[in-house]
Order: C-alpha cells, then sequence, then structure tokens
C-alpha cells in the first residue's frame, strides 16, 4: 500500500498524512503472499513437448474441433513469438515480454511480430491461445493482468482442469449471503485468478494471496474489488484461513486501524523533532488509561491544532516556552475556523466560522502543561526540560457559555421537532405502505412486462441475474432505472428507526448496537408475570441501561427481527466496525443489518441520516425560519423524545409543554431525594451515586458482600460447566464404545448421571454434557439438524419452559458447533438422512427420554 502526504484543502489547514490504508499495511506485512517462481515443471518443458501434451486426442479443454483448432492456432504464434525473448522457461520470457505489464490490448505486440511473419491473426486467436497456456500452467500472469483482461471462460476451464473437487466444496456450502448468481460466480472468478496467479489448487490458497487480489483491484470496477472480498469471505467461511485472519476485507483500503501514538503524531509531520519526541512521549504516558478514540482526538489537538498551527506562524519555534505574543496570535486562529459553506446562489465557498471546541482544545493544552511540571517531580531527568509556564489560563477554558448556548440551540431545535413528530410518523408510514405496493407489483408481473402501480408506468428487465428469479429494479415511463428494492429497503429502515427512537429516546449508537439478545424477559417472582425488556448497550455515559418493551415497540421489534432473520430462523452474525477505536466487534445477531453486494453488513449511521432527511423532505415540514427541516449531526447523536415520561427534561421544554397541551401547571415533579447520613440532611442524588459513593466504599458492606460475590462466582461457574460440551472429537467410531442417539460413549456405568438400575439415566441430549462422549463425523449431520430444531424452539416456547428444557442443550450444541467448525458443521447437512430426520424428531418430541 501506498502512504500518501495531502494538504488539507482549507486554506489554513497544515500539511497532513492520512492514516487511511494502515490496516492493510499491518495485513500485509502479516500475512504476505505466496511466492512467484518463474520456473516449475509445466513451464519449464521445451516447445514440442508442450504442443505434444496440447495436441493429445483428448485436449485439456473441452471445445468444438472447429473451437480446438483455433486454439492451437494461437498457442503455435505465441510459442514462437515467446521463443524470441530472453529467458529459460516460458514463465521467465513471458515476464520479458512488454505484453506482461501491458494491461490493455497487449495482443498488439504478438500481432506485430505476426505481420513480420506475414500473418494477420485476429485479437480473439490469441487470446484463446493465451487462455491454453494459461489453463496448462504454462504461463502464470500475474494478477493485475488477470483482473485487467478478465475472461467470463476462465473459471470454468480453470474448475475443469486444476481443481473439480474443490470448487465442488465451495459450491455446496454456498456463498456467503449470497443473493444473486452473478455475484456467486464473480466470487468463483477471483478464487480461480489467484490459482492462476500463484498455482496450486483452492486449498493451497492463504490470506495474503486474496490480500493481493484486493490490491489489484484497486482503481478498477467495484464489480472487481466486491469479488475479491467476496472470494476471501467464502473461503474464510470453508475455514480455510487461520483464527486471526482478518474478517473482511471490505474498505480495507480506507480502515487504518489503531495505531501508535508516534504515527498519530507524525500525521502533521512536526518540524522540531524535540518538541514532537515530548508529545509522543506524553501520549505515550497517558495511551493505558484513555481509549483509542480519546488518545487520537488528543494527538489531534497537541500536533495538529497547537504545535502545528504554532510551527506554521512561528517557523523558528523550537521550546514549549511561549512568549505572550506567540500564545495570544494562537488563541486568537484557535477561536476561529475555515469551513466550507452553501452561499445563496448554490455555490460553495470557503467562510470563516466560530469554533465550538476551542475551549476544549484548550483544557487539553494547559492539562498538558500541567502533567508535564506534575510528572517533573517525580521523573526530573525525563520531564523537567519540557516544564514551561502555562500559556492558558482557567478561565480561558470555561465552557459555561457554550454549554448555555449549546443547550439554548437544543431546546430550540425539540421546540420545533416536537408537534410535527405526528407528521413524520404519518409520512414514513405513507413512504414505507407505497414502497412495498410497488415493490409487491413488481414482484408479481413477468419478466419484460410493463405494470402500472399508484398512478407510474413501469417496465421489468427481460432477465435477471438473482438466485430467486426476480428483478428488484424497474424502468420507469422516462427510462430511468428505479432501484424499487432498495427505495423499500431505505423506506422500511426509516420507518423503524423513528419508530424506535420515539418509543426509547436512545441514541444512534445504541440504536445500531441492538442485537437478537438485546430483547430479554424478567419474571416478576410473586405474580410470576413476564415483563420484556430491552438491554440497551453502554455507549458514551458508559451504563448498561433496561428499558421496559411497550406493545408498540414489541410490533416493531418484532417486524425487524422477522424481516432480518434467514432462512433456519436465525438472526445472522455479523462483524461490526468501531469507527472511534478503529477495530472489529466480534460477531453478533445485530438488528439492524442489511444485504449488500453479497455481504451481509450493518446498516450505516450515514445512511439512517440520509434516509430520514428524504423522509423530512418528503413531509414538507420546515422550521422557524422556513427552511426545510433537517436532522443534523447532534440529531442523531442525541436524539430527545420529548413527553411526560421523559425524566430529565430541560425547563424550557416544560414551559414549552405546559403551553402547548394547556395544562395549569407543570407534570414534571423530582421523584426522588436521598437522605444523605454524612450531611444530616436530604440531598438531591441519583441511585447511582449514592451506591458509589456512599455505599460501596464503606468497609462493613465491602466485608458482607464478598461471601456474596463468592457464591455468584461458584454458581456463574457451574452454570458456565453445564452449558459447554464436555466429550471428546475424533477422527471415527471406535469398536469399544457403544452408540447412543447423539454420541459414541466410552463408559456407561460411570455415567454423572447414572440410574438408580445402574448404567446412565441421562436423557441422550445430556450426553453432549458428559465427559465419556465421542463424537465424529458420522455425527455431525443428525447434531446440526438437532441444533437447527433446538434453534427453533425459541421462539415457539414461553420462556420459563425454554429455559428449564433447552437452553442448556442450545449452548453445549452451539459450543460444539465452535469446535467442529461452522463450514463443516453447515456441510454436514447435505449428508443428512431420513434416519437422522426421524432421530431427531423423536429426541424433540421427548420419547427418547428415560
Amino acid at each position: 500500500m501506498t502512504t500518501m502526504v495531502l494538504t488539507d484543502s482549507r486554506p489554513d489547514a497544515p500539511p497532513f498524512r492520512p492514516l487511511a490504508g494502515g490496516e492493510a499495511e499491518k495485513l500485509f506485512r502479516r500475512f504476505p503472499a505466496r511466492p512467484r517462481p518463474t520456473t516449475w515443471p509445466e513451464t519449464a518443458v521445451s516447445r514440442g513437448a508442450l504442443l505434444d501434451r496440447l495436441q493429445q486426442p483428448a485436449p485439456i479443454l473441452p471445445g468444438t474441433d472447429s473451437t480446438q483448432a483455433t486454439r492451437m492456432v494461437g498457442v503455435r504464434l505465441l510459442l514462437r513469438w515467446l521463443a524470441t525473448l530472453p529467458g529459460d522457461t516460458w514463465q521467465q520470457r513471458w515476464l520479458a515480454s512488454p505484453a506482461a505489464t501491458e494491461l490493455r490490448q497487449w495482443y498488439a505486440h504478438v500481432q506485430e511480430y505476426a505481420r513480420t511473419l506475414g500473418r494477420n491473426p485476429t485479437a480473439a486467436t490469441i487470446q484463446a491461445g493465451m487462455h491454453v497456456l494459461i489453463c496448462a500452467d504454462a504461463i502464470r500472469p500475474d494478477l493485475e493482468w488477470l483482473v485487467a483482461n478478465c475472461s467470463r471462460f476462465l473459471r470454468p476451464a480453470i474448475q475443469h482442469v486444476r481443481d473439480a473437487e474443490g470448487f465442488a466444496r465451495l459450491e455446496a456450502v454456498g456463498c456467503p449471503a449470497g443473493s444473486s448468481a452473478r455475484t456467486a460466480s464473480e466470487a468463483l472468478r477471483a478464487i480461480a485468478q489467484i490459482m492462476v496467479a500463484h498455482g496450486g489448487t483452492i486449498q493451497d490458497i492463504i490470506v495474503g494471496d486474496c490480500l493481493a487480489l484486493l490490491q489489484a483491484t484497486v482503481g478498477r470496477s467495484s464489480a472487481d474489488t466486491r469479488s475479491a472480498r467476496l472470494a476471501y469471505a467464502w473461503l474464510r467461511e470453508m475455514g480455510q484461513f487461520p483464527p486471526d485472519a482478518p474478517v473482511t476485507l471490505l474498505s480495507l483500503a480506507q480502515r487504518s486501524g489503531q495505531v501508535s501514538p508516534e504515527q498519530l503524531v507524525d500525521r502533521y509531520q512536526l518540524k522540531c523533532k524535540p518538541v514532537r519526541d515530548v508529545i509522543v512521549d506524553y501520549l505515550t504516558e497517558r495511551r493505558p488509561s484513555l481509549d483509542y478514540s480519546s488518545i487520537r482526538h488528543l494527538s489531534s489537538a497537541l500536533a495538529g491544532l497547537f504545535w502545528a498551527d504554532i510551527e506554521k506562524h512561528h517557523p523558528d519555534a523550537d521550546s514549549l516556552r511561549l512568549s505572550a505574543e506567540v500564545s495570544t496570535a494562537w488563541k486568537a486562529r484557535l477561536a476561529t475556523k475555515t469551513v466550507r459553506r452553501k452561499q445563496p446562489d448554490g455555490t460553495t465557498d470557503w467562510v470563516t466560522a466560530p469554533r465550538a471546541t476551542a475551549p476544549a482544545i484548550k483544557q487539553l493544552v494547559r492539562a498538558f502543561y500541567l502533567d508535564i511540571a506534575h510528572w517533573a517531580l517525580e521523573e526530573p531527568e525525563r520531564w523537567g526540560p519540557w516544564v514551561a509556564p502555562v500559556p492558558i489560563t482557567e478561565e480561558e477554558c470555561s465552557v459555561k457559555k457554550l454549554e448555555q448556548q449549546q443547550k439554548s440551540r437544543s431546546d430550540q431545535r425539540t421546540r420545533e421537532r416536537l408537534p410535527v413528530l405526528p407528521t413524520l410518523v404519518r409520512v414514513a408510514e405513507r413512504r414505507l405502505q407505497e414502497a412495498r405496493t410497488r415493490l409487491d407489483a413488481l414482484n408479481a408481473t413477468p419478466l419484460g412486462s410493463t405494470f402500472t402501480v399508484l398512478g407510474a408506468i413501469f417496465t421489468v428487465p427481460k432477465k435477471t441475474a438473482r438466485l430467486d428469479g426476480r428483478p428488484v429494479t424497474a424502468l420507469d415511463a422516462q427510462g430511468n432505472r428505479r432501484e424499487l428494492g432498495t427505495e423499500e429497503k431505505r423506506a422500511f429502515w426509516t420507518w423503524a428507526t423513528i419508530e424506535i427512537l420515539r418509543h426509547t429516546g436512545i441514541r444512534i449508537e445504541e440504536l445500531r448496537e441492538i442485537g437478537h439478545h438485546s430483547i430479554i424477559s424478567y419474571r416478576i417472582p410473586d405474580t410470576d408475570h413476564v415483563i420484556p425488556l430491552l438491554q440497551i448497550a453502554p455507549s458514551k455515559n458508559d451504563q448498561e441501561r433496561l428499558l421496559l418493551v411497550t406493545p408498540e415497540l414489541a410490533d416493531v421489534l418484532s417486524t425487524v427481527i422477522s424481516r432480518v432473520r434467514s432462512k433456519d430462523g436465525t438472526v445472522p452474525l455479523i462483524y461490526s466496525y468501531d469507527a472511534h477505536e478503529r477495530s472489529w466487534n466480534p460477531p453478533m445477531p445485530l438488528l439492524y443489518q442489511w444485504n449488500v453486494s453479497g455481504e451481509n453488513r450493518r446498516v450505516s449511521e450515514h445512511t439512517l441520516r440520509d434516509a430520514l432527511n428524504e423522509t423530512l423532505a418528503a413531509s414538507g415540514l420546515t422550521d422557524a425560519a422556513g427552511r426545510p427541516l433537517r436532522f443534523g449531526h447532534q440529531d442523531m447523536d442525541r436524539p430527545r423524545p420529548a413527553g411526560p415520561l421523559v425524566f430529565g427534561i430541560s425547563k424550557g421544554d416544560v414551559d414549552f409543554w405546559v403551553r402547548f397541551h394547556r395544562l395549569s401547571g407543570s407534570p414534571f415533579r423530582r421523584v426522588r431525594r436521598t437522605t444523605v447520613i454524612r450531611e444530616g440532611r436530604p440531598l438531591q442524588h441519583s441511585q447511582g451515586t449514592h451506591e458509589s459513593v456512599y455505599v460501596l466504599p464503606d468497609e462493613h458492606v465491602q466485608r458482607a458482600s464478598r461471601s456474596v460475590f463468592e457464591q455468584g462466582a461458584v454458581e456463574a461457574l457451574k452454570q458456565a460447566q453445564a452449558a459447554v460440551f464436555s466429550g471428546h472429537l475424533t477422527e471415527g467410531p471406535e469398536p469399544a464404545h457403544e452408540e447412543t442417539v447423539t454420541a459414541d460413549c466410552s463408559d456407561q456405568e460411570n455415567s454423572p448421571w447414572p440410574s438408580p438400575e445402574g448404567g446412565c439415566g441421562a436423557d441422550f441430549l445430556l450426553c453432549l454434557g458428559c465427559p465419556n462422549a465421542y463424537i465424529h463425523p458420522g455425527h455431525h449431520p443428525r447434531l446440526a439438524h438437532l441444533h437447527q430444531q433446538v434453534e427453533s424452539l425459541r421462539t415457539a416456547l414461553d420462556d420459563r419452559t425454554w429455559n428449564e428444557r433447552w437452553s442448556d442443550h442450545l449452548l453445549r450444541l452451539e459450543d460444539l458447533r465452535g469446535k467442529v467448525g461452522p463450514t463443516a458443521w453447515s456441510a454436514a447437512l447435505a449428508r443428512l438422512t431420513d434416519n437422522d430426520r426421524s432421530l431427531v424428531q423423536l429426541l424433540v418430541k421427548g420419547d427418547l427420554a428415560p
């Protein structure tokens, strides 16, 4: 990957080196591609031996006599041309030719040579000959050449000649999340290209080969990049790569990953190395106590907004000891920023605007100076030389006025949006219904026909590459292509987003983190009633929350779950990228996911924001100034539903609510006051403050709770042990073992669940929790099918029955699936027999229980 040094387009911006592609550089170093040799047996043979091999009665590629004759004309001409070039093998001669680096019209060099012989072959004849030499493994062009000179005949030919069994295994498993035969075919073609460039079979492909293919697609069509990503995902799903291989190649060229403090600082190309080094040391010292997002923001403030700006205006600066003139000028420049704004005439131009974050930046710089002074007392040799007067006073860091202004703006936005919320809900519902009506009409119309829906005329394409045989696009009356499937998807997620946000009041990042496991239930001990709850993962306030699921919210969540469920009834596990921490989260059954180009991805924040703005534009709503109402960044970051059940609402919102509903007084009252023992008088504290400040630090509480924690740890350990596969994996059955319905048993007399009459008294489902159990591949089809059946019971049974009867069995099956491998587990279903189905049915019904 290439490291770029860019100059920000803003007039006042210093040179900046972006970190994009840093993750790819690390992966290339960790997973290098296989070396490409210049000699191997097939390329080292003589011209006569190679022609004899290709002219055998059974040719290496199928085809008519005419096709074979054309191919051989091209082969002979290519070999004759290559023989004029230096090298001991055909590969060396190919690499010495100008055609090896010619990505377009490479055959022109061969045609030029042919004309010296009085011949004038067509490009198709030369390409057909090259196709044969590639399939015969006499020549291995590099990946960049193969991507540029792609042939639709390459994949079936390589499959036929090189590794028919390997391609059959891939097709049996199926392309991950593949929704189109075309995308699956493109991924198989990418795999064939790797085999051509590096030799070997599918089993020989490594992570570095796929990375090299992805790099070869840079600057080419999105289809080439997509095929490389899907090829990698397919092979990874098959268990081809090690566990530490990257989870996906999506947006690899744009991702930076987590980088060191040195790399963060060096983005700004500071000229004064001593100051650069002390900033790096400071960040390194702070790194253990900060998350990556905070350390990245801190590096931007100190290296970019502070010292890079000082160097730009005072090139001779070489010390943190700044004069009053220098520090005053810097603070003046920091107070404003240059941004691009849209002008009334529709053009954009650079304008100067106040920098709202200036006090926060000053706080970071002030803390930088104060920390160095404090550390110098402990390590004078290291930090002492850098102690300097702080150029920023405490008053200059005050954010009280800015917070008041921000609160005022936020309150105004809430007051503008509260009355129009019902209108926005109705517009979202209408747009979803219209999008579904158009899509249903498209699905009901034969290919190549026209249909009329909602007063508009559409034409259905004559053919489609989708696996279900139904297109999702159509041409309108003006001949423009309409993505009716995409329109329906965007309309659905807009509706779902508006509904969930208005019923919960959560933030946008919390919304996108909701998973299938976030919906839990709580059973009231006295009444045995079940209360549905929505678990919200910690985000900005670093606190986990449980929200009551109302009937309206439950209806929305169930609709979302039904939409994202796969054919086996489960919500697919997807990897999500944490843009703040620059790292990948483990696979989770997130609800906000959809299929894009054959890949299940999390719905992005930008997509949701744009979709909401489209709905707002369609509603015709405007703000107080008459401008179209839009959702800004602060709305997406802190959506706040307004209503009488929202606690902590501002006084301005309270007053507006009273006026809007014509109430005689405020419906909002403080509902809790805590008497603080230390103060001897009632004070206002939250439950968390009361527990963390007054309860948990108490020594008596700590001593009394020790046994409770110990009991909880022991109970948690027992539950964990009961929910894992406790047996052994083997390659095949052992004659001494006794076969059961779910496993082979090595010792029924010493069972963890003995029978009063002797032997084992356990249910066959408990065999997976027994250390005497042995599982071999012959059990995999039946157990994989049992896993599907047990998982389907989750939604059919009430929580109490599920937890008492089936929950541990499912956890053991999932643990076994992880140890066998997801690919082998899924492939085993292809070997499922009727006897396996019958036994699993008896197990689920309980007919085989003791």
